[in-house]
């Protein structure tokens, strides 16, 4: 296949981009929210869940040369990054935000304090993503805020 062939199917270079964002991140986190919405276990087994299968299917896989081609091309094509906030970070704020609120609206997590809400994504308990996944190439996350679910505050205490 020749260079001038993919201009047959996409416009431009940037279409194409945004193509290769759609397939694959994009459709990955649609994929996650209909799973989510079909789970029916605790709202922590559904976050490990969730981040796991995204460390496993994006970060640790082929897939994250996506993220390095976004990086070297969003000063070719500014609307890009608008685009992928739209498309990626914006709907996967929002599928961990609802699994959150699930877990606040069944009592299995505390209310966070105010201004913590957005920091949540990251402040993930240590344990959703196997370790066998770091494999020495990160240090793996430290613990955080699912292990101080109301249950384990309970426990501890008590």
């Amino acid at each position: 296949m020749s260079k001038g062939t993919l201009y047959l199917y996409y416009p431009s270079e940037e279409e194409l981009l945004k193509a290769v964002i759609r397939e694959h991140l994009s459709s990955r986190i649609a994929a996650g929210a209909a799973e989510a919405e079909k789970h029916r276990g605790t709202a922590a087994d559904l976050l490990r869940e969730v981040f796991s299968r995204w460390w496993l299917e994006v970060f640790d896989s082929p897939t994250s040369g996506v993220f390095k081609l976004i990086i070297t091309e969003v000063r070719n094509f500014p609307d890009l990054a608008e685009f992928y906030s739209r498309e990626v970070v914006l709907p996967g704020e929002q599928l961990i935000a609802r699994i959150v609120q699930r877990g606040i609206d069944s009592g299995e997590f505390d209310e966070p304090r105010r201004g913590r809400r957005r920091a949540l994504a990251g402040a993930a308990d240590g344990d959703a993503v196997p370790a066998q996944a770091f494999a020495g190439r990160v240090r793996r996350p430290s613990r955080g805020f699912l292990t101080r679910t109301r249950s384990s505050t309970r426990t501890s205490t008590s």
